[in-house]
């Protein structure tokens, strides 16, 4: 496995970073590595660009935790706030996982978005019966 870590921003959002962000890899796709953090790409999509590897199926986990001394620091936030983990496990289409990501925002600077809707495009009725 091949890892890698990071602090990830949102300079739109906030004048701090956002979360800390561990990435894990397997090695068969360690060609990628020059390319990270210059391409403006995911470590996913830089796999499939350059291996044909295509993301099928993505588990994730989210819950709640607290800052260790270290990972606040690197975040600017307070030691021991509350924050989220999110962890994502990306399976390629044998259902072979390839990629884990783990990320920890300190609670202030997450939000997490969902807009529901029905959908309006209910199959018509058909008439399947003749009159004579």
């Amino acid at each position: 496995m091949v890892r890698v870590e990071g602090v990830r921003w949102n300079e739109f959002e906030t004048e701090q970073p956002i979360c800390y962000v561990e990435i894990f890899f397997d090695a068969l796709y360690n060609g990628i590595s020059p390319r990270i953090g210059t391409a403006g790409l995911p470590i996913a999509d830089l796999i499939e660009d350059q291996y044909q590897v295509r993301i099928e199926r993505i588990k994730q986990e989210v819950s709640a935790s607290r800052l260790a001394p270290a990972t606040a620091a690197m975040l600017g936030a307070e030691e021991n706030a509350p924050s989220l983990i999110i962890k994502r496990w990306y399976f390629d289409n044998n259902d072979r996982m390839f990629e884990m990501t783990r990320s920890q925002y300190p609670a202030d600077r997450f939000r997490y978005v969902v807009d529901f809707g029905r959908s309006s495009h209910a199959a018509p009725a058909h008439n399947t019966h003749k009159n004579i």
